[in-house]
């Protein structure tokens, strides 16, 4: 797998107000053992069934969208998503 990390850097810490730790932690957990392939017509996803629990008392399902394509033989972590966010960081 292969990180360069510039849109998660400006989605998740710059635009959403996560700091780098928590989308460490976000990575981790979107990449653990217990994750699972979700079918998606537009993008390849891993997803952690299991809650965690954020820093903002949320129980968060974590979320990797890969890009793996013709262009991108390689995956590459495009992103993450703590689905189930309800309370999240102030900007």
């Amino acid at each position: 797998m292969i990180f360069y990390g510039r849109h998660l850097y400006k989605s998740r810490v710059l635009r959403d107000g996560y700091t780098v730790e928590e989308v460490i932690d976000q990575i981790a957990s979107a990449t653990d053992a217990d994750a699972v392939f979700v079918h998606d017509p537009k993008m390849t996803i891993l997803q952690n069934r299991t809650g965690r629990a954020d820093s903002y008392g949320n129980t968060v399902r974590d979320l990797a969208v890969f890009e793996c394509t013709t262009r991108h033989l390689q995956p590459e972590l495009f992103s993450v998503m703590p689905k189930g966010d309800a309370v999240r960081p102030k900007k």
